[in-house]
Order: C-alpha cells, then structure tokens, then sequence
C-alpha cells in the first residue's frame, strides 16, 4: 500500500518557524541578502519534497533543514572558487565606505579568521549559540547531542576562540 503523503500545512508551519533562522545561519557565511534569500529557499524545496515523500520525520525535521543549509553554502563556496574575482588595491581604495563599516568589517575578518582555527563542533556552537541567538535545548536537538555536552562545548569553544585572538594579539571584550 502506497504511503500517504503528508499535508502541506504541517510543513507551511515548519518553514515559518525556521525560514528566518535558516536565512540568518545562511547569511552569516554569504554576506549577501539576495544570496541568502535564495539558498535559504533552496533548502527550504529539497526538504519539502523529501518531506511529502515521508523520507524525513517530524522530529529530525530541523536538523535536516540545517544540514541540508550547511550543504547548500558548502556547494556555493565549491562552485564561487571556480569563479574567483580579482580586486586590486586601486579597487579598494576607491570604495566609498566610513570609518564605523571600516571598523565593523575589519572586526569581522578577525572572528571569521579566529573562528575558522576553531574545531566543526566548536564553529556550529557559536554560530547556533552566539550568533544566531539558539536555545541550549534547541542546539542539542540540532546537534543531536546532550544538553550538557552542548554547555560544556561552548564553554570550551568560547574559551578556545579567546585564546586564539589572545595569540593573534587582537583586542576583545
């Protein structure tokens, strides 16, 4: 007997409580609104299709959803490094950017920098916890670890990121 498939209200309800989530997590690796709005819709179709199909479970829903995100930035960086665009230091100079976007740029590049020395377990800590503004639980759930393991990994991830500016001689608060 063929399984029935499930109601596109049940899922219209998933995506408005993840969508805007999901574009933050995005986002924070791309930078760039449209960008964002479109890979986020991508994962949002993938899952959607696997869902009426019954291949995913209600509970697993949104560590699918987040994988599937990961994956989607992960293909993008693939195929952008094929696609590289030069700027010369003439280019640069002749953005018109103020000293507080200047700032908050260069502070950027520090984090991304510090936290690309970090362990995958210790990035997604910080990016669900600390960036995207997660629950404990909710991580865990994410993660599929421990409530317990997900306090003691950030406070180990935050501690590690620490040390690296420390040595990177960058100043932090």
């Amino acid at each position: 007997m063929e399984e029935e498939l499930r109601n596109d209200n049940e899922f219209k309800a998933i995506y408005s409580e993840l969508w805007l989530k999901v574009y933050k997590y995005i986002y924070y690796f791309v930078q760039n609104k449209e960008e964002a709005e479109e890979l986020s819709q991508d994962v949002f179709q993938k899952i959607f299709i696997k869902y009426k199909e019954n291949k995913v479970e209600k509970g697993t829903i949104q560590f699918y959803i987040f994988k599937a995100a990961k994956n989607i930035v992960l293909d993008r960086w693939r195929q952008n490094r094929r696609r590289v665009k030069v700027i010369t230091i003439e280019d640069t100079n002749n953005l018109d950017i103020d000293r507080h976007q200047e700032n908050r740029i260069t502070e950027s590049m520090i984090v991304k920098d510090a936290m690309s020395k970090l362990d995958k377990d210790s990035k997604a800590i910080i990016q669900l916890r600390i960036i995207q503004g997660y629950s404990i639980k909710e991580v865990a759930k994410i993660m599929d670890k421990p409530e317990g393991t997900i306090k003691s990994l950030q406070f180990r991830a935050l501690n590690k990121l620490k040390e690296i500016l420390k040595k990177g001689e960058y100043e932090y608060v």
